[in-house]
């Protein structure tokens, strides 16, 4: 049961959303905003999770959802800094705006 037409979130897309900046930039700027874990990095300890999360109609980011669990402290501070990111340029079908999802890898690797 759909609670309303604005509900739906797109997969789908002509166009996908997008930091107003780029990827490129936006990747960039992710890279050197999330830490390693001091305590993990010290520990050897290494991860990769998916952080899923909305882009509504008008560009903001909400719903955000980590798919694994298993490496806490790597996504609390992900998390922490997706929440904090500017509005996205919207996802477009069929010529308007729309709700999309977005899947985000984050993988943390120590050197060799």
């Amino acid at each position: 049961i759909r609670s309303d037409s604005g509900d739906t979130i797109h997969y789908q897309l002509d166009k996908i959303a997008s930091p107003a900046s780029g990827f490129n930039d936006f990747y960039a700027k992710m890279s050197k905003a999330v830490r390693y874990p001091l305590s993990a990095r010290l520990s050897g300890k290494e991860g990769t999770f998916y952080v899923s999360f909305v882009v509504a109609e008008d560009g903001t980011l909400t719903s955000f959802q980590c798919t694994d669990a298993s490496v806490p402290k790597f996504e609390s501070n992900a998390m922490k800094k997706l929440k904090k990111l500017k509005p996205w340029e919207p996802a477009e079908l069929n010529g308007r705006k729309v709700k999309s999802g977005y899947v985000l890898p984050f993988i943390f690797r120590l050197d060799k």
